[in-house]
């Protein structure tokens, strides 16, 4: 496979933002845990995860839990900025691409039907501009061939960025949710005692 220029830049720029995300979600998981006692056992079960982390939430003074309890509600868990986008991305360029690649392949057939039927008489005229006209439009069809290639493969890569992203996103608001419920149920008994 034969990359020019811009598709290597393509693939950077996809392999930035995968890992960009990773490095976010993973700065996110880091931050929202950094208050708490850290652990290094596994858990065998999501209800040990929540058992951990309820009383290190249980555990933290009562001003450093109010400080917490504010950072962890004030986190912002949605990416608005990058879903509108890859928002952008499919509906605007994507759509201008294929409304230029239907007038091109459009008017490419209307010349080729129109030099087929009236061959006889533009052959009598002048045999060179017909085989001419000809080879032009089958290279239009060609050189059309590699930008569709092309835009398969970054719909296929940008679809590849933005699947990652939801997954990613999905994480990060149930690690959120998590502790946010957490925090809500050590907040109750502290209120009752």
């Amino acid at each position: 496979m034969n990359l020019n220029t811009s598709e290597i830049l393509f693939f950077a720029a996809f392999i930035f933002c995968v890992v960009l995300d990773w490095v976010n979600y993973l700065r996110f998981s880091y931050n929202i845990k950094k208050p708490l006692k850290k652990n290094k056992t596994r858990y065998s079960s999501p209800y040990q995860k929540t058992a951990h982390l309820y009383r290190s939430y249980k555990e933290l003074s009562n001003d450093k839990f109010k400080i917490v309890k504010i950072y962890v509600k004030s986190m912002d868990t949605s990416n608005n900025f990058v879903e509108k986008t890859f928002d952008f991305f499919s509906k605007f360029i994507f759509t201008l691409a294929v409304a230029v690649i239907g007038y091109n392949v459009a008017i490419s057939s209307a010349m080729l039907t129109f030099l087929n039927n009236n061959k006889e008489e533009i052959i009598k005229v002048n045999e060179h501009q017909w085989i001419e006209s000809n080879k032009k439009i089958f290279s239009t069809f060609t050189d059309g061939y590699e930008l569709y290639t092309s835009l398969i493969i970054s719909g296929t890569i940008l679809l590849i960025i933005i699947m990652n992203h939801l997954f990613i996103n999905s994480l990060k608001q149930s690690h959120h949710k998590q502790h946010l419920t957490v925090i809500e149920e050590v907040e109750k008994e502290l209120s009752h005692k």
